[in-house]
């Protein structure tokens, strides 16, 4: 008679987190062991994923409408355009959720197909909002309050370190391969942009030339 193969500590379900519990853990307690713990909750879904980043693109877009208001930031400008973007965020949050499931999907489609990765699309949403989440409100909590909104650039650097440890956490691969998942799609994105412009510039190089002549002739100005 074949032995009962007891299942692995990863594959065990783990005890129910709240919401809070999982971001306060994730944050402050950053590794790859605090990843697998709250994938093993049974609540863990993506499902639960996308409503956490919604939620939290909501209220990050009023935060940001409010400090524009109060004249806090310079980004909105006028009131009336931050009233129209206060409009909008839900909207912009919805949009935010799409972003996260095709960046978490690529993200472990490579993990996957290039490394061996043995994580699943659902495990890989849940660990990216569950740091993306408390982080994105963060982010916009520190935006409009004057000299503490200069931590912005260190909490970018966490935001990506924590990104990596999800990959390696969720498909049991190397750093290495995991920072190649992660950092992929924005590689990508700033290849294409980068070869696009020089494109653009030297295609409209001599109309942008013809204009600063134009502009330096009208001005009374010696073309050299």
């Amino acid at each position: 008679m074949s032995e009962i193969m007891e299942p692995r500590i990863e594959e065990q379900p783990g005890e129910k987190l709240s919401w809070s519990k999982v971001w306060i853990s994730v944050i402050t307690r950053p590794s790859t062991q605090t990843f697998e713990w709250i994938l093993r909750d049974p609540q863990a879904s993506p499902r639960r994923a996308y409503l956490w980043v919604f939620i939290c693109a909501l209220i990050g877009g009023i935060i940001t409408s409010v400090y524009s208001m109060l004249g806090f930031t310079a980004g909105l400008g006028e009131f009336e355009s931050s009233y129209l973007y206060l409009i909008c965020t839900p909207v912009i949050a919805a949009v935010s959720v799409l972003l996260v499931a095709f960046y978490a999907w690529l993200t472990q489609s490579i993990a996957s197909r290039f490394f061996g990765g043995t994580g699943t699309y659902a495990s890989m949403v849940y660990a990216t909002a569950g740091y993306l989440a408390p982080m994105s409100l963060i982010s916009s909590l520190i935006s409009g309050i004057p000299l503490v909104n200069c931590l912005s650039i260190p909490l970018a650097i966490y935001y990506f370190v924590l990104g990596v440890i999800s990959v390696k956490a969720v498909n049991k691969i190397g750093w290495g391969q995991a920072a190649i998942s992660y950092f992929a799609l924005p590689v990508l994105v700033f290849g294409i942009t980068f070869v696009l412009t020089i494109c653009v510039l030297v295609l409209l190089g001599p109309a942008i030339s013809n204009v600063f002549e134009n502009i330096i002739l009208e001005s009374g100005g010696v073309l050299p």
